[in-house]
C-alpha cells in the first residue's frame, strides 16, 4: 500500500468509517459495529433510547463511538430503526435483558434492539 493511501486511511474520522461501514452493510446492528470496530467501540458508556424509562440500546461503548454515532444520526446521514430479534440472533449476539415491548416505563433496564442504515437507501436495502 502506498503512503498516500495509508495517509488517507489514517486521516478518516471514526464518524466517516462508521458511515462507510453502515453504507456497505445494510441493517447494521450494534453487534456488527462492536465486532468490526473492536477497541474503538469498547468503553463504559451505555446507549439509552430513554434512560428514564429504562430503554437500553447497547452497553459498554466508548464515549467517542457514541458521539460519532449521534453525530451521524443528527446530521441525517444514517437512520436508526427497530430491529426484529432474529437479526441479532443471526449475528450471534443478544443482550441478557428482557426485551422492551413498547415505550413504557420499566423498573429495570429493557433492551430495544435496533439497526442502522444509510438514510438514502430504500427499504429493500438497495441504494
Amino acid at each position: 500500500m502506498d503512503r498516500d493511501r495509508v495517509g488517507a486511511i489514517m486521516s478518516t474520522t471514526l464518524e466517516d468509517r462508521i458511515y462507510q461501514f453502515i453504507q456497505g452493510h445494510p441493517w447494521t446492528t450494534f453487534a456488527e459495529l462492536k465486532r468490526h470496530f473492536g477497541d474503538e467501540f469498547a468503553g463504559s458508556r451505555t446507549g439509552w433510547l430513554d434512560e428514564e424509562r429504562n430503554l437500553l440500546l447497547w452497553p459498554k461503548m466508548s464515549e467517542r463511538f457514541v458521539e460519532a454515532l449521534n453525530n451521524l444520526l443528527q446530521d441525517g446521514k444514517i437512520v436508526m430503526k427497530p430491529a426484529p430479534l432474529w437479526i441479532y440472533l443471526l449475528d450471534g449476539v443478544t443482550l441478557s435483558l428482557p426485551l422492551a415491548r413498547g415505550r413504557y416505563r420499566y423498573r429495570e433496564p429493557h433492551w430495544v434492539p435496533v439497526y442502522f442504515d444509510v438514510k438514502e437507501r430504500g427499504a429493500d436495502g438497495r441504494g
